[in-house]
């Protein structure tokens, strides 16, 4: 089942804005585009999100709520396919991810 978003959706607005990243010894930054540095493998490059709205907070919740983490990965653990199409939805959205 692939997520759709609503018709009519009640929006979280915030004027919360992200404190910018920088590079430093772990990540390399550039603009709103964010990569790990690593040794051994080519980590995805991620988009920055720049403010806190709904979609983000809505991502953060199932990251916390539905999901188990390791060392460097997120494992959304829910199997109901429309949670899982939202979080995928979600991460390409927010971080340009493709899960």
């Amino acid at each position: 089942m692939l997520y759709t978003p609503p018709e009519s959706i009640v929006m979280l607005n915030s004027s919360i804005m992200l404190p910018e990243i920088t590079s430093d010894l772990f990540f390399n930054v550039n603009g709103n585009i964010i990569q790990a540095k690593a040794k051994f493998h080519n980590p995805k490059s991620i988009t920055i999100p720049t403010y806190i709205g709904g979609d983000f907070i809505s991502f953060i919740a199932y990251a916390l709520s539905e999901s188990y983490h390791t060392k460097n990965r997120i494992i959304f653990s829910n199997t109901n396919p429309l949670l899982l199409s939202h979080f995928q939805f979600l991460a390409k959205k927010l971080f340009n991810l493709e899960l």
